[in-house]
């Protein structure tokens, strides 16, 4: 019953309107719930929660459709680039839907000047060199979403300027080699990253004072776990030996489990979807 109904032929309008009363049913814990699930941010009134999973669940929706029919399969990207950004290294992971390393790379940036007349160049010049060869494969691209501020500090730090500014210059050279308009480009916070593998992660983060760095060498751990497993990652030889020999695994694993998490909260949001079909079915 449930495979037939989900194989029906369901206008999209219909989708969008199911799922949109569906949510506005939900209470506030329902609906951060969902959010949490789907790596979205959980602050604000209920109103504020409600229009916020509305929109996203459209652009889903939206992004399955054919024809004016909503097919999941169509929601679901074959791969994913997943970006980590920092003012003097970025580390970028192809992942596709079968959790399938297709590329994994860390990059120095090398700049000689932080002055935006040398940056830009170099980055447009990055982007457009090892990233456009990649777009016709992938269905989508993700990259952290830089803080403005760094521990909630009134003042801000010089470094923390510098990765806005490549954040700014990486989202510029990405739209300008966008093979089409329907094509996912979506920032990501590292709060809903962390939260998402905070079970996993439980153990071996250190609390102290040095915290930051004791997560990020707790996550380098836990992609180490999951490449020796072999269960739910799959990555070449080549690319595995490659990462082994990289000083900087730190930069490398973010990316990565950065891209899991993405397709972990997509595929929670298309349960959601085809949930709310069947409830409705007739």
């Amino acid at each position: 019953m449930l495979g037939q109904v989900l194989r029906r032929s369901i206008h999209t309008e219909r989708v969008l309107q199911l799922v949109s009363q569906s949510l506005s049913t939900k209470k506030g814990r329902q609906l951060k719930e969902i959010m949490n699930h789907s790596g979205l941010a959980t602050s604000g009134l209920k109103k504020e929660l409600v229009t916020r999973l509305q929109n996203h669940y459209e652009r889903i929706i939206t992004n399955g459709n054919v024809h004016g029919e909503y097919i999941r399969e169509k929601a679901l990207p074959s791969s994913v680039i997943s970006f980590d950004l920092g003012y003097r290294n970025m580390a970028f992971c192809h992942l596709d839907s079968t959790n399938t390393i297709r590329n994994w790379i860390r990059v120095d940036l090398a700049l000689p000047s932080f002055h935006p007349s040398i940056t830009a160049p170099l980055i447009r010049q990055f982007v457009h060199s090892q990233i456009a060869p990649l777009m016709n494969q992938a269905g989508a691209v993700v990259v952290e979403q830089q803080r403005y501020r760094s521990g909630g500090a009134h003042s801000v730090l010089e470094s923390t300027i510098r990765v806005n500014a490549i954040e700014a210059m990486m989202w510029y050279a990405l739209e300008e080699i966008r093979t089409t308009n329907i094509m996912l480009m979506e920032p990501i916070q590292r709060a809903a990253v962390d939260k998402t593998w905070d079970e996993a992660l439980k153990g071996w983060t250190d609390e102290s004072l040095r915290r930051y760095y004791g997560k990020k060498k707790a996550c380098v751990v836990l992609v180490n776990t999951l490449l020796e497993k072999k269960q739910d990652i799959l990555c070449p030889d080549n690319i595995l030996e490659t990462y082994k020999q990289e000083k900087k695994q730190d930069d490398l694993s973010d990316s990565l489990l950065q891209a899991m998490a993405w397709y972990k909260w997509r595929r929670f949001s298309l349960d959601m979807i085809d949930a709310t079909i069947i409830e409705h079915a007739e």
